[in-house]
């Protein structure tokens, strides 16, 4: 989804409890790849300066704890920022930071044409966040120019003359200079938009397994603003060609929601995470909601219903 930049997605595991934070597997540690291990839970809650408060409200209300809290970052600011990381990690919390290589001011904007990223253009400040990685020193996501295959940013398909394999030197460009620096405590998230509509085919535009470390989807039930989809039929077509990029790696899905408009988004919430996440994309391992009010109110807190429905899945053994 564009325009995400000022957004925070919270990974959530473990009910909320008086005690010390559950402990949760690190970025290190290989997500759960099969049908019957527990899954982790995401949110997206928009940016503000009450931001941890709200995190902490947002646990309470669907019953966990987070165990990821991601930030999306652009260049208008540092690539990286410890003030908001390390309050995360006092939380128990592992980062993961979307990094979106434009300044938000226009989709078309030349300068972050995929060729120039190559050229160097922006060397200095990929090195500065991979310096700030280093010094972080924690384990933490990294998810670069995602939607790589959509067309509402300079970075994506068809725009600024990108091709895929612009794409790919530029992923492996990055990559390269964050490596080159000494910052091994990255794991790399690649995560297209679901194919179809104005989203093409995403495989093209793979970087390689030697430089990701998590594959990811995008991808939303609009309702009324186009048409009511389960959660398989937004996300099965796009897995199965995903998981054909590589056998083993653990998927995530980095941005998923559900309107109200058009069918019974509690229904949905339910049939998505007590049955189709497993059932029809058994390697997902991480489900992030977006809980934001934007083309829509994609909130699970946007129906009353649907706020018992996802508080039923949070809480429950599969999860976390």
């Amino acid at each position: 989804m564009k325009n995400a930049a000022a957004l925070f997605v919270i990974v959530l595991a473990g009910t909320v409890t008086a005690t010390a934070p559950a402990r949760h597997p690190s970025p290190g540690t290989p997500l759960p790849a099969n049908p019957t291990a527990p899954r982790l839970l995401g949110v997206t809650i928009p940016w503000s300066g009450t931001w941890l408060s709200d995190l902490d409200a947002y646990a309470g209300r669907v019953g966990r704890v987070p165990a990821v809290v991601q930030t999306y970052r652009n260049m208008q600011y540092s690539m990286l920022n410890a003030s908001q990381m390390d309050p995360l990690v006092a939380r128990g919390s592992v980062p993961l930071v979307t990094v979106e290589p434009w300044d938000s001011s226009s989709a078309t904007d030349p300068r972050y044409a995929l060729k120039n990223i190559v050229r160097g253009d922006f060397d200095a400040w990929f090195a500065a966040g991979a310096d700030a990685a280093r010094a972080f020193g924690k384990p933490f996501y990294l998810r670069f120019a995602p939607e790589m295959n959509g067309h509402w940013a300079p970075w994506e398909a068809g725009i600024n003359g990108n091709t895929p394999q612009d794409y790919i030197d530029a992923w492996r460009h990055v990559h390269d200079i964050f490596v080159s620096r000494g910052a091994a405590n990255v794991k790399w998230v690649w995560g297209p938009n679901v194919s179809g509509g104005s989203a093409v085919d995403f495989a093209a535009y793979y970087p390689g397994s030697d430089v990701v470390d998590v594959l990811a989807l995008d991808g939303y039930n609009w309702g009324t603003l186009d048409v009511w989809q389960t959660y398989s039929q937004v996300f099965g077509p796009s897995y199965d060609a995903l998981a054909n990029l590589d056998p083993v790696k653990p998927v995530m899905i980095a941005e998923t929601a559900s309107a109200e408009s058009g069918g019974d988004k509690a229904a949905w919430i339910t049939s998505a995470f007590t049955r189709e996440v497993a059932t029809r994309t058994p390697r997902v391992a991480v489900v992030v909601w977006f809980d934001v009010n934007k083309e829509t109110d994609w909130r699970v807190e946007s129906s009353a219903t649907g706020l018992s429905a996802y508080h039923a899945v949070a809480v429950s053994s599969a999860w976390g």
